[in-house]
């Protein structure tokens, strides 16, 4: 501390605020009406006194880490009111409804629960009531939403667009505007599945709000499946900038983040750009407080080297010479980064969940306190029903099933946020209940439901399939009944004549098997000749060849016979004994001879052939 010289700057006292205030205010509010001339102290007492009851009523605690309120925020509700034009407000009721617009919108928009929106809506409505007594009904009704979009078309570049900020009206036109803002953004865009129920309406409109302004930044914060880059992306659409995001490779680190800053703010002179960071972009903790810097003094130090400045000042020359303005290099640098800053919208998107958004906003303030602060609620009824039907539309149910399946998704949600709440009180422990929970739940149903369906469509194909293979297997049975039965017929008269044929073979097969028998009986009766005459034959064979020479030496005697021996034996009536015995043996021997021996038979048989 002995090297520095400590400056200690107090807050201004509440009368001095009041008259820096009441002064800015009067000066914007010189061509309009006179009652709203008239109303701007009012206006001015009445901020004060919310600011300070905001203070009082609504402290800074560990859960509630952003509740720090300060004269930034009396300046954002100041810079809302001088967004007013002569034409749009032309009396005090729409004045001084535009100041409760913006007082919620600064103080309501990053409050944590409904509990404490509660408060401050209350606070404003006493405020209200208090000090515009005369207008309170009308400033008071609901909803409350204002914006400059009612005549943008992004589509059309040659469109003539006022932005004239104003209040939008009714949810059902805002809606029907929005709607037609989606549609066109699925034109030129990824299509976005995306459902527009009124607190989708009130958040596109608030983010469209915050980067509609210079240096306009936000923090959006809300649990996963809240809908808060497909918001942000609809609402920088339909404010006609570009979103711009990182895209995490494996290896991501500081020096890739600072090249896509660096090409970040050389697009940002061309149009106006939304930074969209979320908190699965943070892979290094170090990127943070990049952010933070920019969120702070507008530029990240030593981004660029000096050797490229003045490449990125130059096309700003012509203009810093027609306001005729400084050409010094820091001057020249400090309006490029001013230039930048204004047209360079960064929407943070965050989670609540755990402690690790307080750690961030404690180690890196400029995100809370550079930021206006939006927090998602979690879903209402109507939201969740909304949502769901949207999803059910595309489901073949018939109506009243559409309606109870809705309801129940609905009931199920809701139950289970509330025994979320008994689970902490009990047990002390979060369990979280989030949309996307919620669109998973929907998701689930749909393909537990079609899985369901395909199965019972393969069960009614099987079964249409069987009972056609059973018809035609029918079909088929009576043809062949058919058949069979003049089949049967023909088998019949068939089988009379296989019976004859069975009988006969059947008597012809006994008759065979007795032949067969007598036939086995005279092979073994001739096995056995055969034995005897083989037997014979060896004797036979043996006495053959005794008789050989026998025979030999009789052939020679024969061809000592004379004829006329013979023809005188003939004739011989008595002849020698010895002549008939030799006779005798030789009929015996000659095939034609007899039983008969006699000399007779002998002359007849025997010797009438010689």
């Amino acid at each position: 501390m002995t090297l520095f010289s400590v400056f200690n700057v107090t807050s201004p006292s509440r009368e001095a605020t009041e008259k820096i205030y009441t002064q800015i205010l009067e000066k914007h509010s010189l061509e309009f009406a006179e009652d709203i001339q008239a109303c701007v102290p009012k206006i001015t007492q009445a901020t004060m006194n919310l600011y300070f009851a905001v203070i009082e009523k609504l402290p800074r605690t560990p859960v509630k880490f952003h509740y720090i309120f300060n004269l930034r925020d009396l300046s954002r509700v100041y810079e809302g009111l001088l967004q007013s034009t002569v034409d749009k407000f032309t009396d005090k009721q729409s004045f001084i409804r535009l100041w409760r617009n913006e007082s919620m919108r600064v103080f309501c928009d990053r409050l944590i629960d409904q509990t404490d929106s509660d408060i401050i809506y209350n606070v404003i409505s006493d405020l209200t009531k208090e000090f515009f007594k005369d207008v309170d009904e009308y400033v008071l009704r609901d909803p409350i939403i204002f914006g400059d979009y009612s005549m943008a078309n992004p589509t059309d570049d040659e469109a003539e667009d006022p932005r004239l900020y104003e209040d939008l009206g009714e949810m059902h036109t805002i809606k029907e505007k929005l709607d037609k803002m989606l549609e066109d953004y699925s034109f030129d865009h990824k299509p976005m599945s995306l459902v527009l129920f009124n607190d989708a309406l009130l958040h596109v409109t608030k983010i469209h709000r915050i980067i509609r302004f210079p240096k306009g930044c936000g923090l959006l914060v809300g649990f996963g499946g809240s809908g808060k880059q497909s918001l942000t992306k609809l609402a920088t659409f339909t404010a006609c900038y570009d979103v711009f995001t990182i895209s995490l490779i494996r290896g991501y680190k500081e020096s890739d983040f600072r090249e896509d800053l660096r090409n970040l703010y050389k697009l940002v002179l061309t149009k106006p750009q939304t930074f969209l960071f979320t908190d699965s972009h943070v892979a290094e903790e170090g990127f943070l407080e990049l952010i933070n810097n920019i969120l702070t003094i507008g530029m990240v130090p030593a981004l660029f080297p000096e050797e490229e400045k003045d490449g990125l000042i130059g096309p700003l020359d012509d203009e810093m010479r027609k306001q005729k303005l400084p050409e010094t290099k820091e001057f020249r640098w400090n309006y490029y980064v001013n230039k930048c800053r204004e047209n360079l919208h960064i929407i943070l998107a965050m989670s609540p969940a755990g402690d690790t958004l307080r750690v961030r906003c404690r180690n890196f303030p400029g995100l809370i306190s550079n930021t206006n602060v939006d927090w998602f609620f979690p879903w209402p009824e109507d939201a969740l029903t909304a949502v769901a039907n949207n999803f059910m539309g595309a489901v073949d149910l018939e109506e009243e099933q559409r309606e109870k399946v809705t309801s129940h998704l609905v009931m199920v949600h809701l139950s289970v946020q509330k025994f979320s709440l008994d689970f902490k009180s009990i047990y002390k422990r979060n369990n979280y209940s989030t949309p996307k929970n919620y669109l998973d739940f929907i998701s689930n149903y749909i393909k537990f439901l079609g899985d369901k369906r395909k199965q019972c469509d393969n069960n009614v194909s099987r079964l249409e399939g069987g009972l056609t293979t059973l018809a035609k297997a029918q079909q088929d049975t009576e043809a062949l009944s058919k058949e069979l039965a003049a089949a049967n017929i023909i088998i019949g008269e068939k089988k009379v004549v296989v019976a004859a044929l069975i009988a006969d073979i059947t008597e012809k097969s006994e008759i065979a098997a007795v032949k067969q028998k007598s036939a086995s009986e005279k092979r073994e009766s001739l096995e056995k000749q055969g034995v005897i005459i083989a037997r014979e034959e060896a004797i036979a064979s043996k006495a053959l060849e005794e008789a050989i020479p026998a025979l030999t030496a009789a052939k020679e005697a024969l061809k000592n016979i004379d004829q006329k021996a013979l023809t005188e034996i003939k004739a011989l009536a008595s002849p020698p004994s010895v002549i008939e015995q030799v006779c005798g043996i030789a009929l015996f021997l000659y095939p034609k001879s007899g039983s008969d021996a006699s000399w007779a038979t002998i002359k007849v048989q025997l010797l009438g052939d010689m």
